[in-house]
């Protein structure tokens, strides 16, 4: 943000942004992709412009998802390119139709781990991972992972 406040261009805000993500991750080589940058444009609800108001709403959502990423656990997964452990920041909807093949949805047991994106500082589960797979039955079914089990 500006220092008075004013609202700042998104693509100059992107850059910042994304340095700070990186420092509080811990990210030695995964950097936020443009689809990443789209999902946090839609959690800001900003257009061209980022205002306070709509930074707040972004880093709110982003800064415990990074605070996530820097544990030890899952610092190595989110890195990982090949295989791509976590999809990055996807929504649902996104994720299952992900999960759909030509003629179906894929295997059983096939899943993605995502970021909710309903789900924003202090909620509890901020910064969570949601597996979404398709189940023996070729639901799709969505699992919240517990960081409370996973840090304890």
């Amino acid at each position: 943000m500006s220092p008075s406040n004013h609202p700042v261009p998104w693509e100059s805000a992107v850059y910042e942004i994304e340095e700070q993500f990186m420092k509080i991750a811990s990210c030695g080589s995964r950097s936020l992709s443009r689809q990443d940058f789209e999902i946090l444009r839609r959690i800001a609800g900003c257009h061209e412009y980022l205002t306070q108001e709509n930074f707040e709403k972004l880093w709110c959502w982003l800064y415990p998802v990074a605070c996530v990423i820097s544990r030890d656990w899952v610092n190595p997964i989110w890195n990982s390119i090949s295989p791509k452990w976590i999809e990055g920041f996807i929504t649902k909807e996104e994720a299952e139709a992900s999960l759909q093949g030509p003629t179906g949805f894929q295997e059983p047991g096939t899943f993605i781990l995502r970021f909710p994106t309903s789900r924003s500082w202090p909620h509890p589960d901020a910064g969570s991972l949601i597996v979404t797979y398709v189940g023996n039955d070729y639901k799709l079914r969505h699992r919240l992972l517990s960081m409370d089990h996973i840090y304890g």
